[in-house]
């Protein structure tokens, strides 16, 4: 299939990688051309809070990590943190859970979540890319994010956020960090 192909494009090093190693396509024949988004002309100031916000961004809680970042939160930060859940998907009331269910791609109310936010977590396993903290990272807002795919390639560790190689225990440890 990809013998036909004068040239193939991907969004990532990670992506290029894969497509080189496992399917064979030749190096000369790669280009990685990383996916990017348009950064506002000016980001909303930030917004003071009473409780320090995390912010989780996905269409699929379990894919994306986000029913291990409610868990943490409901045993561990109930009582200290604000949780911003953006996704389509039904999730149980809880006492510091604000669900946003009703954004869409490119929605202007994510960048006055962002101004809110102190964290955008991204625990996913499973993403081969992660658009959601790119949005973060235009709008000023630290990512803590797993160690895999083309995260690394996003997400500068020690400087936009923070990467973790490690279970529920470490990115508990990043989010407090940061």
């Amino acid at each position: 299939m990809w013998h036909a192909a004068t040239l193939v494009l991907t969004k990532s090093d990670w992506a290029a990688a894969s497509l080189r190693d496992e399917y064979g396509v030749e190096p000369d024949r790669l280009r990685v051309v990383p996916m990017g988004l348009v950064v506002p002309d000016e980001v909303p100031a930030r917004v003071a809070h009473d409780r320090p916000t995390i912010t989780f961004v996905g269409r699929s809680l379990e894919r994306k990590g986000g029913t291990e970042l409610l868990e943490l939160f409901r045993t561990r930060w109930s009582d200290r943190y604000e949780l911003h859940l953006v996704t389509p998907e039904r999730v149980a009331p809880s006492p510091g859970v604000v669900v946003h269910c009703d954004f869409v791609p490119g929605d202007p109310r994510l960048l006055d979540l962002f101004a809110r936010t102190d964290v955008l977590a991204f625990p996913t396993e499973t993403d081969t890319f992660g658009y959601a903290a790119l949005e973060a990272m235009g709008a000023a807002v630290p990512v803590v994010a797993r160690r895999t795919s083309a995260l690394p390639e996003i997400v500068v560790d020690g400087e936009t956020g923070l990467l973790v190689d490690g279970g529920s225990e470490e990115l508990a440890a990043a989010i407090e960090a940061v």
